[in-house]
């Protein structure tokens, strides 16, 4: 059983299996990699193994030259899921080979593969510092509330004294942008170019949906709602200002968002990524959902920085204390350059 780069006339083969099997999410659409060269310098090798006139196993795998890493082979870069998806182990390691033989044309580059819910039973290390929370949202308004936490019911409740209305689905994609940048730069994180954010919002195979809540006219928080099957995630939330307020705001906009895909007919709202800390934005708490687990795998079995390792290192921390003091301009400039190096 082996490994094949399944080409761009054969993209259907590879759909049909991302349709049809549970364990895909939308970043295994063939076409995503048009998103992603679109706005970083990658090469896609999309990986399937065939049984008979199926395909039985994926891996869209990326090969990226940073600065940092130089050479890298990585499952679905700048994005936080979307590794092997196969029926069975020896799918698995037909996969795992065939990357293997790829990284030796690239300088016996590290390999990494970023998994949802099931890890490789393969020689790898593994990182399991993040979750994702399924919220299941075939249940009715009241049963929707009574999953809450208290904090996030008394938060909603709060801010519905207020004037505040959802804009969902907008068109004003600058807006948005705007919305988000603002947060970045104000947590001392490199913001992806509007460009990103566009070819995203643009892309036809799944859809991105911006939400915006306003308070008399101006826009205090955002998200995007991200449908793929019935299932749906909110990437790119952000708040206007980061005060308590403009974090009330953030809860009924998830709030509201909820209700109205509910009603939609999608039956599951998933959290995005967490670390197993919980430190995040408390928006992004307390909605309930069963928890699964992020497995990020690395090859060889050597290899010791994680991505849990990059993420919350000392370096970081002082990176962020100055990029905050940093003018709109210049980090609006060097940012994308700067998340580029780390995908």
């Amino acid at each position: 059983m082996d490994a094949v780069i399944v080409p761009e006339q054969k993209k259907e083969d590879w759909n049909e299996f991302v349709y049809n099997h549970p364990d895909t999410i939308s970043w295994h659409i063939y076409e995503f990699h048009k998103v992603i060269e679109g706005s970083y310098k990658t090469t896609y090798y999309p990986l399937g193994v065939y049984r008979g006139d199926e395909i039985c196993g994926i891996l869209p795998l990326y090969h990226v030259r940073t600065l940092r890493t130089k050479d890298l082979l990585i499952s679905c870069p700048y994005v936080v899921a979307g590794g092997i998806v196969a029926d069975d182990d020896d799918v698995r390691k037909a996969l795992l080979d065939k990357a293997i033989s790829l990284s030796e044309k690239h300088n016996s580059c590290q390999i990494i593969l970023k998994q949802y819910k099931r890890k490789n039973d393969l020689d790898l290390v593994t990182d399991e510092n993040f979750y994702n929370r399924e919220l299941n949202l075939n249940q009715s308004e009241e049963e929707l509330w009574n999953r809450l936490s208290q904090k996030n019911q008394e938060m909603i409740r709060e801010a519905e004294t207020h004037d505040l209305v959802l804009e969902y689905p907008s068109n004003d994609v600058k807006g948005f942008y705007d919305v988000v940048f603002a947060q970045h730069h104000a947590k001392g994180i490199p913001c992806p170019g509007m460009k990103w954010i566009q070819s995203k919002w643009n892309f036809e195979d799944y859809s991105y949906k911006i939400a915006l809540l306003k308070s008399r006219g101006e826009t205090v928080s955002v998200t995007m709602a991200k449908q793929f099957k019935k299932t749906v995630s909110l990437p790119y939330s952000a708040m206007l200002k980061q005060d308590e307020k403009h974090e009330m705001f953030t809860y009924k906009l998830y709030w509201e968002l909820i209700k109205r895909l509910s009603q939609e007919g999608i039956e599951i709202m998933h959290s995005g990524r967490i670390p197993n800390t919980d430190i995040v934005d408390a928006y992004r708490l307390g909605w309930g959902g069963v928890k699964n687990q992020y497995y990020y795998q690395y090859y060889p079995a050597t290899c010791v920085q994680t991505e849990f390792a990059v993420k919350r290192g000392k370096k970081r921390q002082l990176f962020e204390k100055v990029w905050k003091r940093l003018p709109r301009g210049l980090v609006s400039l060097v940012g994308p350059a700067i998340v580029e190096q780390f995908p």
